[in-house]
């Protein structure tokens, strides 16, 4: 077998100085959808709170605080950076309005929230789960809750991690 030669891709130099505000791990770091070149990234870390930052700068724009251990957080509109999901410990899915720094919904899991997607058109969010479930939400219209339920859309679909099965539940509780 012959030997390939290496092609570096990237450049050894870092594009930006070092951002440092997170005082424990980082889990996560996800760029805003809303255009390709946009300058708004939001990192996620073990010291329980979401930072979005504008690259061109060094200090960060906003800081969502969490009362547990962050896992996962993404934006959640492609089309603008001030709306944010959030996943914790806690095993509370949170969407937060970034400009009040308040948050506007949220839905209890049964599990610690380990990861999180949004599909690109912005209307189905995924969040998965320590026990190997994906819970996967509408988040396309306005779900109409009684007043004790949260505005999620709480029909979802339940993909158990087993790969002998071939085929999902369906929980619509």
């Amino acid at each position: 077998m012959q030997e390939q030669k290496r092609v570096p891709l990237l450049n050894p130099k870092p594009y930006k100085a070092r951002y440092n505000f997170h005082q424990q791990d980082i889990f996560e770091i996800n760029w805003s959808p809303k255009d390709p070149s946009s300058p708004y990234l939001l990192s996620v870390s073990a010291d329980c709170i979401v930072v979005i930052w504008n690259i061109n700068f060094e200090k960060p724009i906003q800081i969502l605080q969490h009362s547990d251990i962050l896992c996962s957080a993404l934006f959640v509109k492609p089309t603008s950076e001030n709306y944010v999901a959030s996943g914790c410990f806690d095993k509370m899915i949170r969407i937060w309005n970034v400009n009040q720094r308040k948050v506007i919904d949220w839905q209890q899991t049964s599990n610690y929230i380990t990861a999180m997607q949004i599909n690109q058109s912005g209307d189905k969010l995924v969040v998965g789960l320590l026990d190997g479930i994906c819970l996967v939400y509408d988040y396309s219209k306005p779900y109409a809750p009684s007043s004790s339920q949260s505005s999620l859309n709480p029909m979802r679909k339940l993909f158990n991690k087993d790969p002998q099965m071939d085929q999902y539940g369906y929980n619509a509780d």
